[in-house]
């Protein structure tokens, strides 16, 4: 039996951020010129912490906007 798996590396984007974050050894700061690779599980993170601008991720605010009828 193998035991390789076929999981795929979880998509990562860029966020910009509130307060200042070190990722793998690196410190990463609001404006500065590099921005962290996250995964949506850290985005989420580090926005209830509020260390991530703007106060929540799209896809959070996608869930909580009422839809008008």
């Amino acid at each position: 039996m193998s035991t390789k798996t076929n999981a795929q590396p979880a998509p990562r984007r860029e966020v910009t951020l509130a307060k200042p974050i070190i990722q793998g050894g690196i410190e990463y700061t609001p404006g500065g010129k590099q921005k962290p690779l996250l995964t949506e599980a850290q985005i989420e993170r580090l926005t209830k912490s509020g260390h991530i601008g703007g106060g929540a991720s799209a896809k959070t605010a996608a869930k909580s906007t009422p839809q008008e009828g």
